[in-house]
């Protein structure tokens, strides 16, 4: 069973940038997997996690408004996720994003709005209305 975590809130401090959040499920030990995903749907980048003892990966979204904070701290400071008492290091966090980035410019396959979102937030390109 796939377990997903909305992450709701981003607090960037002098050091580093830390996301919490939220989840029905219960969690073992978490270690970063550093890849990502794309959840056009949802309109958020997710960064996979490794469970210990199972044999999926924990899903940890990290949603549209949350990224423009999170560019902020890109390539500035560390970003963990704060999860039921475990800090987790998300580990090859600014390539992947930047990876994805190169692979939703212009792509209609994302979806219009995913398109739009990830070109204004992260390309500053200007969005026509």
């Amino acid at each position: 069973m796939i377990k997903k975590v909305w992450l709701n809130s981003l607090e960037l401090k002098e050091n580093e940038c830390t996301l919490t959040g939220e989840s029905n499920d219960t969690f073992g030990v978490l270690s970063p997997a550093g890849k990502m995903i794309v959840d056009s749907d949802e309109r958020a980048f997710v960064y996979l996690a490794d469970e210990e003892n199972s044999a999926h990966y924990t899903y940890l979204y990290i949603p549209d408004f949350l990224w423009t904070d999170l560019k902020r701290s890109l390539g500035v400071h560390p970003v963990y996720v704060s999860l039921e008492g475990q800090k987790l290091l998300l580990t090859d966090l600014e390539e992947e994003i930047e990876y994805l980035i190169s692979n939703i410019e212009g792509n209609s396959n994302y979806g219009e709005e995913m398109v739009k979102q990830v070109e204004h937030i992260f390309l500053e390109k200007k969005t026509e209305e």
